[in-house]
Order: structure tokens, then sequence, then C-alpha cells
């Protein structure tokens, strides 16, 4: 089975709720010139196993990374000042 690793730049705050056929994706990595990770926005990303989050994240919205069952590796920096509820 092929899986894809994402790449997110060019956004202020990322919603990922148009993302189609997210059931692939086993990695994301998130630009610097992202601030917000908003609600939900991996929540059911069933084969996400690595999130790399960089210090220019403030926030991580409520549910953000719900239901990711194979999550395995994420690192959340110290610049993160808000998890919003049920985060993962």
């Amino acid at each position: 089975m092929l899986y894809v690793i994402l790449v997110i730049s060019g956004f202020d705050i990322i919603n990922t709720k148009g993302i189609k056929n997210h059931n692939f994706i086993a990695e994301v990595r998130i630009d610097p010139s992202v601030g917000i990770i908003g609600d939900a926005a991996f929540a059911f990303f069933d084969q996400l196993s690595k999130v790399t989050i960089p210090s220019s994240i403030t926030s991580i919205g409520k549910s953000a990374f719900s239901e990711c069952k194979s999550l395995e590796e994420i690192s959340i920096p110290s610049s993160v000042a808000y998890i919003g509820d049920r985060c993962f």
C-alpha cells in the first residue's frame, strides 16, 4: 500500500476538512509559515503515524488529532500555548 507524506505550507491556519483520501497520509510536516492547527484538523487520519510541528505553532485546536490510532511520534514545541480538549 502507498503512503503519502503531506507537507503543509502557505497557510496561517490549518483546517484540513477539505483534504480527500486522507487515509493514505502517514506523515505530516508543517511549514514554519503556519501558526495554528485548527479544530479537528487531522481527526480520523487513520494511517497518520508521525507529525512534525514547528515552533511557529502557538495553538492546537480541539480534537486536532483525535482518532489518529496509528500516531506514534509527535513533538509539541514550547511555543504552543493552547491545546484544545480531546486533542488526541
